[in-house]
């Protein structure tokens, strides 16, 4: 009876461990690959974004999308009063602007803007190394208008 068990078990172990391998071939659906991508995957291959982000460093020209925001302050001046919210790879990014060479700038206070202009970093006190986007042209998006 003792031999008929350990032939019993042993069988079991070798059944668990084909059956085991066998399901983490197929995933137990026919035509496998049910880990998520690719053919027979429930999940669609994720899309390649068309255009990189932005290059966001010191000297590099860049052109942005985003909301304009005036009227910020920071203690010990540390700030050019303007930043811009924009949409990039992960999410929304904040960058400061400096709008000195904007003339009448206070309209875009508020408004989905596009800005062109050049990367420059100042360094604060208290700040540290900060990118700026030194703006060149500052163009207001066209208004939308809500039909109901």
């Amino acid at each position: 009876m003792s031999c008929s068990v350990n032939l019993d078990t042993r069988f079991l172990a070798v059944a668990s461990l084909v059956l085991t391998y066998a399901h983490g071939l197929g995933q137990g659906v026919i035509g496998g690959n049910q880990n998520g991508f690719g053919p027979g995957g429930y999940l669609p291959k994720p899309e390649k974004v068309a255009a990189a982000d932005p290059v966001i460093k010191a000297g590099e020209k860049v052109t942005l999308k985003g909301k304009l925001k005036g009227g910020r302050m920071s203690i010990g001046g540390e700030t050019t009063g303007w930043q811009l919210a924009y949409a990039n790879g992960k999410g929304v990014a904040v960058l400061e602007v400096d709008m000195k060479a904007i003339r009448d700038a206070e309209p875009f206070d508020g408004a989905e803007v596009t800005i062109t202009g050049s990367i420059i970093s100042k360094q604060y006190v208290e700040r540290g190394a900060v990118l700026i986007l030194n703006a060149a042209t500052v163009v207001a998006a066209p208004a939308t208008r809500k039909v109901s």
